[in-house]
């Protein structure tokens, strides 16, 4: 209805918005907008630094849930407009998103792999190494099926935002996917 047509104009204008930034402040981007870095950086930090969530995230007073999912939504967004040089900021991010694909929300897991998945796209080397150092092994996890779940949910997008450009590394993930399945 009226509601869903005026959300995703608003969206679409913010994230106009938002490239437009991105584009003229390139690699001054998180100088000229310190909050942005933070917005992005600050909830996954804090939920993901420790081997457990803060407990305060199923809190109905505590905003942290959607924090992470806007911060990682923003990320996800940006990525592929972000200049060259701000690329190790990102980087430092996938072991944090790593660990966010094995969270037991399902939420958070899949805004983690949407995001992951994004990230491999544009800084490839990098994020296909994570992938396959930090997330891939842990489809083999016969103890947690959120750790399956998130990797393979990683997978999927991976493949859908890549399409033939994931072709080069499909060996990496088809022999634990099968080898899981057997």
């Amino acid at each position: 209805g009226l509601v869903d047509m005026v959300a995703r104009i608003t969206r679409r204008g913010a994230k106009e918005a938002l490239d437009s930034l991105v584009s003229n402040f390139g690699d001054q981007l998180f100088k000229r907008l310190p909050e942005l870095r933070k917005i992005i950086e600050s909830p996954l930090t804090q939920a993901f630094s420790s081997d457990d969530l803060p407990a305060s995230i199923e809190s109905e007073q505590s905003s942290l849930g959607q924090e992470i999912v806007d911060g990682m939504s923003t990320l996800r967004a940006l990525c592929p407009k972000f200049h060259p040089s701000l690329h190790p900021f990102v980087i430092v991010l996938l072991p944090l998103l790593a660990k966010a694909l094995r969270c037991r929300l399902a939420v958070l897991r899949y805004a983690a792999a949407k995001c992951f998945a994004t990230i491999c796209s544009v800084i490839p080397v990098e994020g296909i190494t994570m992938l396959i150092e930090k997330v891939i092994p842990s489809i083999s996890n016969p103890h947690n099926v959120h750790y399956r779940q998130g990797a393979i949910e990683c997978i999927y997008h991976l493949i859908h935002v890549m399409e033939d450009g994931i072709l080069p590394y499909v060996i990496f993930l088809i022999v634990p996917v099968l080898g899981r399945m057997s």
